[in-house]
């Protein structure tokens, strides 16, 4: 696995969906990777557009997705 110190954005083609991809995440696709997955609603009274949070198997954040 693959991973860089860079943050990539990457958007869906209407662009209603953004993941921020960051240092830590592999740059390749790995099956498995986020472990866990917790909904910034889930953690905080929160309105707005969905915001998920990636983390690894160690508990740290590689990624971050923003669904309009």
């Amino acid at each position: 696995m693959t991973t860089e110190n860079k943050i990539r954005i990457k958007l869906t083609s209407d662009a209603r969906t953004a993941y921020v991809e960051l240092p830590g995440h592999p740059v390749e696709i790995v099956p498995g990777i986020v472990k866990k997955s917790v909904s910034l609603d889930d953690i905080y009274d929160y309105e707005g557009a969905r915001v998920q949070l990636d983390f690894d198997e160690k508990g740290k954040l590689i990624g971050i997705e923003v669904v309009a």
